[in-house]
């Protein structure tokens, strides 16, 4: 006798209850990820908050079932056009995203559920990448709405800091103590930036978008003790190898020196 509780499958379920399948495919429900679920579906399904939270209940209860991902997939591919297919992917993408990357476990489930729904491969690296894009420029605008510069120099710092493949802590200590410097900040706010960049370092948009923003808001004097600042954090484990080198090479060349 089969003791699991039976659910009926619709659209806005199987919708939600994939969401969801993406959240849990590390084994956490990240609570930044469920706040995109929860985002995410209010936008494709057209409801309110407590309509959503009330699937979102009701869609979790699917992650104790053997449901399969593509009971849920059929459900959208009779609701779903091909755009809104790919539409429903680049939001599977936002929700992996939202707690910084998206880890191998998600990725292998968006790749088997744009699978199952017959999205083209060039389509599901398209929506990865733009996903990537919109959660960078999230991160980097402040509360003003601007690209934060102190968050776009701490970066580089830390880009320079694993140049060698590791991100050693006297490297990461004078990076605080240069943003303490130049941007008049206290070793909390600090250390906070350097928290975020950790977010972003290999997983963003490249030294280009950065080293672009800091030469359009930058004086040739700031961009020069910006790569001051570089050498120094590359000195600062007592061995400059040559890929840290290269990158300072690299971010000065980029800067227009």
């Amino acid at each position: 006798m089969n003791d699991q509780p039976s659910i009926k499958l619709n659209f806005p379920l199987a919708v939600v209850g994939l969401m969801l399948q993406v959240v849990d495919s590390n084994g956490l429900l990240e609570e930044a990820e469920l706040q995109r679920t929860e985002l995410a579906a209010q936008e494709l399904l057209d409801m309110t908050q407590a309509e959503v939270g009330n699937l979102i209940a009701e869609a979790t209860s699917l992650l104790g079932i053997p449901v399969g991902l593509r009971a849920l997939t059929d459900e959208l591919k009779k609701e779903m056009n091909l755009e809104a297919r790919i539409n429903f992917i680049k939001q599977l993408w936002h929700i992996a995203h939202a707690d910084g990357s998206a880890d191998k476990f998600e990725e292998s489930d968006i790749q088997e559920i744009a699978s199952l729904l017959e999205v083209p491969f060039r389509e599901l690296v398209s929506a990865q990448v733009v996903s990537k894009l919109r959660y960078i420029e999230s991160l980097f605008k402040d509360q003003g709405g601007f690209i934060n510069m102190p968050l776009t120099t701490a970066i580089l710092f830390m880009e320079i800091a694993r140049a060698d493949g590791r991100i050693d802590d006297r490297e990461v200590a004078v990076s605080i103590e240069h943003l303490m410097a130049t941007f008049s900040l206290d070793q909390s706010a600090a250390e906070a930036l350097i928290e975020r960049s950790f977010r972003v370092v290999g997983n963003g948009p490249g030294l280009r978008a950065y080293t672009d923003f800091l030469a359009q808001n930058t004086s040739t004097d700031e961009r020069r003790k910006l790569i001051s600042s570089l050498r120094k954090i590359a000195k600062a484990d007592e061995s400059v190898d040559q890929y840290e080198i290269l990158e300072i090479q690299n971010i000065s060349e980029m800067l227009g020196l």
